[in-house]
C-alpha cells in the first residue's frame, strides 16, 4: 500500500500528469492530505480486516483446544487503535517526503525499503528476548511517532506552492 505514497508525485511526473495535478483547482495541502488520505485509510483497513480473520481464527483454535486465554489482549487493542494509525501515518508521511525528492520511481521503492528496518529491529528483539514490548512500550512509542509526525507532516507543507512542489520534482 504505502508504495502508493512512494510513488504518488514521482509516478505523476514520470506519466508527464504532474502539471495538469498542479494546474487543478486544488491547494497543495488537500493535495498532500489527499494522497496520505487514500494510503492510510487503504491500510487501515486491511489491516483491521486481517485482525478479526486473525481474532476469529485464534479463539476458535483456543475453544475447541480447550485453553482458556483471553486473545486479544490489552496490548493488541493499544497496537491495533492506537499505534497503528500513528505509525500508518508515519510511513506514509515519510514515502510521500521521499516522493516529492527522488527523480524515479525505482528510487522511491528502494527508499521506502529502508523503513521498515527499525522495525525488524523490534521484532528481532523481541523474539530474541533483548527486551519485552508492553502495553506501556507501545503507548510510549505511539507517543514518540506522534512528535515525530508533526515535525513531518511540517516538512511535507513545506511546499506551500505549485511552483515549490514543481521545481522540486523537475530539477
Amino acid at each position: 500500500m504505502f508504495l502508493f505514497t512512494a510513488n504518488s508525485f514521482v509516478s505523476e511526473k514520470e506519466q508527464h500528469t504532474l502539471e495538469s495535478l498542479l494546474f487543478s483547482p486544488i491547494t497543495i495541502r488537500d493535495l498532500f492530505y489527499g494522497k496520505l488520505m487514500i494510503s492510510i485509510a487503504s491500510s487501515y483497513l486491511i489491516s483491521v480486516v486481517c485482525f478479526l480473520i486473525n481474532l476469529l481464527v485464534i479463539n476458535t483454535l483456543i475453544s475447541v483446544n480447550g485453553f482458556s486465554v483471553s486473545f486479544p489482549s490489552t496490548q493488541w487493542w493499544v497496537l491495533l487503535f492506537l499505534l497503528l494509525p500513528i505509525l500508518l501515518l508515519t510511513t506514509a508521511l515519510i514515502n510521500l517526503l521521499i516522493s516529492t525528492r527522488v527523480s524515479t520511481y525505482q528510487e522511491a521503492q528502494n527508499l521506502s525499503g529502508i523503513i521498515i528496518l527499525p522495525f525488524i529491529g523490534l521484532i528481532i528483539g523481541q523474539i530474541s528476548g533483548l527486551f519485552f514490548i508492553n502495553t506501556l512500550f507501545l503507548i510510549l512509542l505511539s507517543i514518540g511517532l506522534l512528535i515525530l509526525n508533526v515535525f513531518l507532516l511540517k516538512l511535507a507543507l513545506r511546499f506551500g506552492t505549485r511552483d515549490q512542489l514543481f521545481n522540486s520534482q523537475m530539477s
